[in-house]
């Protein structure tokens, strides 16, 4: 299974750690939402080409993105990616 989630970030003008804080709450709440036998909060690290992994959870497969006033994360089972352009 692989569900994606998306959210607009409340206000206007968000920095890149405004973003990514948001992007990281919305990651934190599919997981929840999805595998409630993991919970919140996922301690997320980065490979060495930068691709974040949940570092107590390798068979969950995530990805984050964001863009200006968006968020979005995909969670699943097998490798998954999302992209967001604004």
């Amino acid at each position: 299974m692989v569900r994606v989630y998306a959210a607009r970030i409340p206000g206007m003008g968000h920095s890149h750690a405004e973003q990514s804080k948001w992007a990281y709450r919305l990651l934190d709440m599919a997981v929840t939402e999805t595998y409630p036998e993991i919970g919140a909060p996922v301690f997320v690290e980065k490979d060495e080409y930068g691709k974040p992994f949940p570092k107590d959870y390798p068979e969950l497969h995530i990805s984050i993105s964001h863009s200006e006033a968006f968020v979005a994360c995909a969670v699943g089972e097998k490798p998954v990616g999302v992209d967001l352009e604004v």
